[in-house]
């Protein structure tokens, strides 16, 4: 599950801006110093402690919205949202600690909304295969009370 959750991502699902069934989602790479922030709700607000474009990783991050691999299931008293492809860096060199999900729109990063901030410790991979496996219970659940 996100261990951060941006405070305007509740506001666009419920204003529409978001459709996470079919965003044009990305995961990025932050280093361990990235801090995740509630109140970055924006792409641009993490890029400077985004992993560069080098040692297996490009800039931006991979998608995880091919085809079939985000699912939201639903409706009931809870929603999940989830992504069965887990991203996989390969040739990777680098240490990190977050992934970012985020919806690509257009080609402003101050106008594509982090989804959520993941952090799975602090790992270091040399010129190994670095791949996030997400958590069995979703990436994220909305539940009515």
């Amino acid at each position: 599950m996100a261990d951060v959750v941006p405070d305007n991502l509740g506001y666009a699902l419920m204003r529409a801006q978001i459709d996470l069934s079919t965003a044009d989602l990305y995961c990025a790479l932050l280093d361990a110093t990235a801090g995740p922030n509630v109140t970055a709700g924006f792409y641009d607000a993490y890029t400077a402690v985004e992993l560069p474009n080098a040692n297996g990783y490009t800039t931006s991050g991979l998608t995880i919205s091919d085809g079939d691999a985000v699912t939201v299931t639903g409706p009931g008293s809870t929603t999940t949202f989830d992504s069965t492809a887990n991203p996989s860096w390969s040739s990777f060199t680098h240490s990190t600690r977050y992934a970012l999900v985020w919806e690509r729109v257009g080609t402003g990063a101050a106008n594509s909304p982090v989804i959520g901030v993941f952090d799975f410790g602090t790992t270091t991979v040399t010129n190994g295969t670095l791949t996030i496996n997400w958590n069995g219970s979703g990436l994220m659940t909305i539940a009515a009370s």
